[in-house]
């Protein structure tokens, strides 16, 4: 299950919810979305559990290197979405020529 995301003020309080939800075995594990480098960073600091995956708006023009390499030094899955920037590249001439 995921924090889709970071509401300032009840993160810790969300994630703690989540947690309770794994140990009661209603949920396989715990991720986030939408977090950055200070996101985690909180969760780190406050000594909880590494989430599973961070899902995070992610492709070829908005490559959020900083993220996905905090996620990779603490064994943090990243899982991307919007791979084609919401469509709105799809013009792009090496998109297009790629897809022939």
């Amino acid at each position: 299950m995921l924090i889709h995301t970071p509401t300032p003020g009840k993160l810790l309080a969300t994630y703690d919810g989540l947690l309770k939800m794994k140990e009661e075995g209603l949920v396989r594990s715990v991720g986030v979305s939408n977090f950055g480098v200070h996101h985690l960073e909180e969760l780190r600091k406050a000594g909880k559990p590494t989430p599973a995956v961070n899902q995070i708006e992610l492709n070829c023009f908005w490559r959020k290197e900083d993220i996905v390499e905090y996620c990779h030094k603490h064994d943090i899955a990243v899982m991307g979405y919007s791979p084609l920037f919401r469509n709105r590249k799809s013009d792009d001439p090496v998109l297009v020529e790629m897809s022939k």
